[in-house]
């Protein structure tokens, strides 16, 4: 298994705009609402920025023992 690599936002910033990095980036949350905890901020601030991007349904076909009993 390849690790995720990990970067300096610093330098990050220095190479990339603002934008780009939001919109490449991903947030842990767990680490997140572990920091919120902790009293460094608030979840109502963290829930001002959240917004839904995609909602995925997955559906999955199986027969049922007794229509396999049936045939």
């Amino acid at each position: 298994m390849i690790p995720s690599p990990q970067l300096n936002v610093k330098d990050a910033l220095g190479q990339l705009s603002e934008d780009s990095l939001v919109c490449a980036g991903r947030i842990n949350y767990e680490l997140l609402m572990e920091y919120a905890a902790k009293g460094f901020f608030k979840k109502s601030e963290i829930n001002r920025f959240r917004q839904l991007k995609n909602i995925t349904t997955k559906y999955i076909l199986t027969k049922l023992e007794k229509d396999e009993m049936d045939a």
